[in-house]
């Protein structure tokens, strides 16, 4: 069954423009993770520091996998020290 994952990352004032590369060079990566559908990156209109992703998967383990990704930690950890406070990570299933 396929999920839906949501990441709500909100960056420290002026360090938008370090971490939007860096969600770039996620996506370039996970277009070859086996299970992955697609993504999309969201900015608020309201909080300009606040980013949503929202990446669908044909299934949990294919992002547990995903999420354990060596490569994708190491941007992971890039973009923590850019952030306010830790992303957010909701998962989600059709109803």
């Amino acid at each position: 069954m396929a999920i839906k994952v949501v990441i709500e990352r909100n960056p420290k004032p002026g360090k938008e423009s370090e971490m939007v590369p860096l969600l770039r060079q996620l996506r370039a990566l996970v277009v070859n993770a086996p299970g992955y559908i697609s993504a999309e990156v969201w900015e608020s209109i309201e909080k300009s520091n606040k980013y949503l992703v929202v990446s669908t998967w044909k299934s949990l383990p294919d992002w547990e996998a995903w999420a354990k990704d060596k490569d994708r930690n190491a941007i992971q950890k890039k973009i923590g020290r850019l952030l306010e406070q830790p992303e957010q990570t909701r998962l989600y299933t059709e109803a």
